[in-house]
C-alpha cells in the first residue's frame, strides 16, 4: 500500500513538471519575409570551440527569407585559400566574388539556424605546399538576428511615408496658394523620412514567447488534484495506523 501511494505522488510531481516546463523554440521559425543579418561562429567539427577557419569568413550573414524559406549568405575572406566548400553534402550558389579584394560570396539553404550547419572546406595554399579538407559547422546566433528590409513593415512604411508626404504637399498647396513646398518645408520632410528609414533598419528580431501562453487553468487543475491525491494518502495512512 505504501509502495503505491509512493508511486501515485511521483506520477503527479512527474506530470506537473512536464505542464510547466516550456517546449523549446525556434526564433528563426517566427521570421517574416525579407533581409536580415546574423552573427555566426564556424565551429570545429567534433565539439564547439571556435575552429582556424573562423577568421576567413566575414561577419555577420545575411539571411534572405522568402515563402518562409531562409537562404544565409557568407563571404569567405581568403576566397584565394579556399577553393571550394560543401554545406550539408552540396556546393552552395556563388553570387558574388572580387579577385582584388580575394572575398567571394555565397550562398545555401538554412531553414534551421537554430542548430550547427555542417560544411566541408578545401583549403589549399600553394605557396605554403599546404593542401587539406576539413569538416566545420556554421553555428548561428538566434539572438543576433535583425531585421534590415522585411517585406510586410517596409511595405507598411513606404504606404505612411507616402501618405505623409502628400497629405503634406496637398496642405502646402492649399496654405501657399498653389505655390511649391518652401526650402523649410522640403527639409522637414526629408528628415521625416530618414528617422522612418532608420527606424526600419536595425529592429532586432525577438525570440517567440514560451512559457507566457501556458494555459493557467490548467496549472491550477494539476494543484487542485495533486493536492487531493496527497490528501487521499495522508487520509489511507491514518485510517492504517488506527
Amino acid at each position: 500500500m505504501k509502495q503505491r501511494q509512493m508511486f501515485i505522488a511521483r506520477l503527479m510531481i512527474v506530470v506537473m513538471i512536464l505542464f510547466l516546463v516550456p517546449a523549446p523554440s525556434s526564433a528563426s521559425a517566427a521570421l517574416a519575409d525579407g533581409t536580415y543579418t546574423a552573427q555566426y561562429t564556424v565551429l570545429k567539427a567534433d565539439n564547439d570551440s571556435a575552429s582556424m577557419a573562423n577568421d576567413y569568413f566575414q561577419k555577420p550573414a545575411t539571411l534572405v527569407v522568402e515563402n518562409g524559406n531562409i537562404n544565409a549568405q557568407i563571404t569567405l575572406t581568403k576566397s584565394n585559400w579556399i577553393k571550394s566548400v560543401t554545406v550539408n553534402g552540396a556546393a552552395p550558389s556563388v553570387i558574388s566574388s572580387n579577385a582584388s579584394a580575394d572575398t567571394r560570396t555565397i550562398q545555401f539553404r538554412a531553414n534551421d539556424v537554430s542548430s550547427p550547419i555542417v560544411s566541408t572546406i578545401h583549403v589549399d595554399i600553394e605557396e605554403m605546399d599546404y593542401d587539406h579538407v576539413y569538416t566545420i559547422r556554421f553555428a548561428f546566433d538566434e539572438n543576433s538576428i535583425t531585421a534590415v528590409n522585411v517585406a510586410d513593415n517596409s511595405s507598411g512604411q513606404n504606404e505612411s511615408s507616402g501618405s505623409t508626404q502628400a497629405d503634406s504637399g496637398a496642405a502646402s498647396t492649399a496654405s501657399g496658394g498653389g505655390k511649391s513646398p518652401s526650402s523649410e518645408q522640403q527639409g522637414n520632410q526629408a528628415a521625416s523620412q530618414v528617422e522612418t528609414e532608420e527606424a526600419a533598419i536595425g529592429t532586432v528580431i525577438e525570440n517567440p514567447k514560451t512559457a507566457d501562453n501556458a494555459p493557467i487553468a490548467t496549472f491550477v487543475v494539476m494543484l487542485i488534484v495533486s493536492a487531493a491525491a496527497l490528501v487521499w494518502m495522508l487520509a489511507r495512512k491514518r485510517a492504517v495506523s488506527l
